[in-house]
């Protein structure tokens, strides 16, 4: 936990070490929270911010919400209430970076792993591949040689269409 008492050396901070959530107050000397709110949420999407305000009213809650603010909390609050919303805050980013994680992971098994190199001729056999896979479908035909399926082409083309060992049979 590191604190800072204004808006442009909190955003200096953010540019230099990494944070869960920010906490700002909505009333900061030398810019508003809401204006620190939409930068962090335009440096740092990945951050979300909590506000917090002792002159709570619809429409400021509503520009919190809008300038990307995670949630609005009015003063005088229970401390349960700031360590409730925090540590939902903790969690939402926690799923936002699990589902990029996990869209990379799905990103890399559609691709031909078994085969390697980047250089043109590669990167043309991975196109033809992949259209292959995006236009083949299995065949069931015994006159297809049953070695077929053990072909390094066969397994990359399976794992980019769904496809699994079985169907090749």
């Amino acid at each position: 936990m590191d604190w800072r008492t204004a808006a442009v050396d909190g955003l200096a901070l953010l540019e230099s070490e990494d944070f869960d959530v920010v906490v700002t107050d909505l009333n900061l000397g030398g810019m508003s929270g809401l204006e620190l709110c939409e930068r962090v949420v335009t440096n740092r999407a990945d951050i979300p911010v909590v506000v917090i305000t002792a002159f709570g009213s619809l429409e400021t809650a509503v520009a919190a919400i809008r300038a990307g603010a995670y949630d609005f909390i009015t003063k005088p609050f229970a401390v349960e209430m700031l360590a409730l919303t925090l540590g939902r805050a903790v969690r939402h980013r926690a799923l936002r970076e699990e589902v990029k994680r996990l869209r990379r992971v799905v990103a890399h098994s559609r691709t031909f792993g078994d085969l390697l190199g980047t250089s043109p001729a590669m990167r043309a056999v991975t196109q033809l591949l992949e259209r292959v896979a995006r236009r083949t479908r299995p065949c069931s035909s015994p006159a297809r040689p049953e070695p077929a399926r053990s072909w390094p082409h066969a397994r990359s083309t399976s794992a980019v269409d769904g496809r699994t060992a079985r169907s090749w049979r």
